[in-house]
C-alpha cells in the first residue's frame, strides 16, 4: 500500500516543490494529477536552471501547470461524484429487482407504488383524460 502524501499541506507542498527544484522528488506515492503536475515542474525548474528559459517564461508555466493541476483535480473528483452515483443507482436497481421478483403478481407491484405515491401527497394525476386519484 502506497503511503499517503497530505497534498493539502502547505510544508508538504512547499517541500515538494523545492524537492522538484533540485531535481529529487519522489513521485511514485503521489496521486496521478501531483505526479503530472511535479514531474512537470521538475523539468521546467531544470530548463530555468540550466538556463535554457528566463524567469519570467518558468513563472508563468509555473502558474500554468498550477493552473491545469487544479482543473485535474476537479476533474477527478467529479469522476469519483459520478461513480458513487453509479454505485447508488445500481443498489437502487438491486433493490426495485428484489422487490419485484418477491411480488406475486404486477397488481401487487402497481399497489406498492400506489400506495406510495399516496404517502408522498401528490396532488391527483390526470391520466388519458380521466381524473385519477389516489383514494
Amino acid at each position: 500500500m502506497k503511503p499517503r502524501v497530505n497534498l493539502n499541506d502547505p510544508d508538504t507542498w512547499r517541500n515538494l516543490e523545492r524537492q522538484a527544484y533540485d531535481g529529487t522528488v519522489d513521485t511514485k506515492p503521489l496521486p496521478p494529477a501531483a505526479y503530472k503536475y511535479f514531474t512537470e515542474l521538475t523539468a521546467l525548474y531544470y530548463a530555468y536552471r540550466t538556463g535554457a528559459i528566463p524567469r519570467d517564461e518558468a513563472e508563468r508555466c509555473k502558474r500554468t501547470l498550477h493552473m491545469e493541476y487544479d482543473r485535474n483535480v476537479a476533474k477527478e473528483k467529479d469522476i469519483a461524484q459520478i461513480y458513487c452515483r453509479y454505485q447508488d443507482a445500481i443498489r437502487t436497481a438491486g433493490t426495485l429487482t428484489r422487490e419485484i421478483e418477491k411480488s406475486v403478481s404486477v397488481f401487487e407491484i402497481a399497489g406498492d407504488i400506489l400506495s406510495d405515491l399516496k404517502r408522498s401527497e401528490l396532488p391527483p394525476a390526470k391520466i388519458a383524460g380521466s381524473q385519477f386519484s389516489f383514494e
